[in-house]
């Protein structure tokens, strides 16, 4: 089970700039994010929290697929798993970014876990790296985009 929180920021300079380069838009038409209709981002901002509760439901099943396959390393005599999840906490913004074809960014923000585990099994297992992780996703067409 996984648990998120939401954050959707107002246009700013810096946000319309950043979505910009990332999405190589920087010559692209740009809109007045003031006009930009509520109800289009309120739409976007619902579609955009099935969307990332999805992604969050694929890694899950990554999670646990990782943990049925795990990496087996070997120290001297010794062998023990290794396999990477995710925390069950995740959170999401969205921005807009003034331009027409894609208004809006979803940002989701996650981290990626790297468990150990004593032995080949992966029955006691503790994390041994946390890295926090941003993915950026356009918004174009009305739909959320990979």
């Amino acid at each position: 089970m996984s648990y998120h929180r939401w954050l959707a920021t107002g246009s700013a300079a810096l946000a319309i700039g950043f979505a910009a380069v990332a999405l190589g838009l920087a010559g692209a038409a740009q809109a007045d994010p003031a006009k930009i209709a509520p109800a289009d981002e309120n739409g976007a901002f619902r579609a955009f929290g099935k969307f990332a509760s999805s992604w969050m439901s694929d890694m899950e099943q990554r999670e646990s697929q990782n943990r049925r396959q795990p990496t087996i390393q070997y120290s001297g005599n010794r062998a023990f798993a290794t396999y990477t999840g995710y925390a069950p906490e995740w959170n999401v913004e969205i921005q807009a970014t003034g331009d027409r074809t894609s208004p809006y960014v979803g940002l989701l923000h996650y981290e990626e876990q790297v468990y150990t585990c004593r032995d080949e099994t992966t029955s006691k297992c503790e994390i041994s790296r946390s890295t926090p992780v941003t993915e950026v996703f356009p918004y174009r067409d009305g739909s959320w985009k990979y």
